[in-house]
């Protein structure tokens, strides 16, 4: 299935590798070496466990892994340099040498992010796009690191408690514009530059799924977007059980309270459906905790649309339209 046929579809890496996704979004694969990141499927414990995690995941189709050592779930505290490096570094060496496949490592943090690029990690997710550590972007730049670029309103700690916009796709993309400036002023090389609108992150329901639904203005920057919105709780709000049909076509934008959303380990579906319209949206890369089911989906996609047709989007998203009224509590996980 073709993505956007241009530059922008591919990252190079520093050790010559690329991921190119003119042909469909790459897959890349969540772990987690935390003890409480929101969904316990992510979660390794220890290195074993995270090498046999990671070998599952290229077994299935991951082209990518990305590893964390701190949980950025809404409300979550900080954790120090030191406990992050004890939690990631030895997991991305053995994910390095024993996997063989790129290595991302998600942290805030520039020690962290030294010492898993020093242990064979190409790329850096950042969710504070180089703001968090004033050392990230000379960090990144010495080792010739890619960087994705998140955008988040607030921090982990409140960035749920009040996300308001007026023109959420509008404000963001115009945001991820300034950081990728910033970046490459600071000496990022552009072909090692990813965006992604942080679904999730300082967003109600509705931002997210209006985020979603606008994807394909994000392509106007020219860099690669990666999408990670695997079993976030907007999904768990969209698809609630314990909401009456008649609450959810009074306010069907509104964010029902924790109580009255899916469970996270009930989310699958809705996570490879939510993945389905991101590829529509010309998504470049799908950061999951369910790699099987993702590809899965993406062949099926190539199947109906052909691998170098551009799908065509139907006429009920084309012409879907959301309100500008501010809603709701925010969600209670952000990754």
């Amino acid at each position: 299935m073709q993505g956007r046929g241009n530059v922008a579809a591919q990252l190079t890496f520093r050790d010559g590798r690329t991921i190119d996704s003119t042909h469909g979004p790459a897959v890349v694969g969540i772990i987690n070496a935390t003890p409480d990141s929101f969904y316990p499927g992510s979660r390794s414990n220890g290195i074993a466990e995270a090498v046999a995690q990671g070998r599952a995941m290229a077994d299935e189709g991951a082209v990518m892994l990305d590893v964390g050592g701190e949980s950025t779930r809404p409300g979550s505290d900080p954790v120090s340099a030191a406990e992050e490096i004890r939690r990631t570094r030895d997991v991305v060496r053995a994910l390095v040498d024993e996997v063989g496949m790129p290595v991302s490592i998600d942290t805030r943090k520039a020690a962290v992010a030294e010492q898993a690029l020093e242990a064979g990690a190409v790329m850096v997710n950042d969710v504070s796009a180089l703001r968090d550590d004033p050392e990230m972007a000379a960090v990144c730049v010495e080792h010739g690191a890619a960087v994705v670029l998140m955008h988040m309103q607030g921090t982990p700690r409140d960035m749920q408690r009040n996300p308001a916009y007026r023109d959420a796709p509008a404000e963001i993309l115009e945001w991820l514009r300034a950081r990728v400036t910033s970046a490459r002023e600071a000496g990022v090389r552009p072909e090692r530059i990813v965006i992604d609108p942080g679904i999730g992150f300082g967003k109600r329901k509705r931002h997210n799924l209006e985020l979603l639904r606008h994807l394909r203005r994000f392509e106007t920057l020219g860099y690669p977007v990666l999408v990670g919105l695997s079993r976030k709780s907007f999904i768990g709000m969209v698809l609630s059980p314990r909401q009456g049909s008649e609450e959810r076509e009074s306010s069907p934008l509104e964010d029902p309270p924790p109580e009255n959303r899916l469970d996270v380990d009930q989310r699958l579906i809705g996570s490879v459906v939510a993945n389905a319209v991101a590829l529509l949206g010309g998504a470049d890369l799908l950061r999951v905790h369910d790699v099987r089911e993702t590809v899965q989906m993406i062949r099926m996609m190539e199947a109906i649309y052909g691998s170098s047709q551009a799908p065509e989007v139907p006429p009920s998203v084309r012409g879907a339209k959301g309100g500008a009224a501010e809603d709701g509590k925010g969600e209670e996980e952000a990754g």
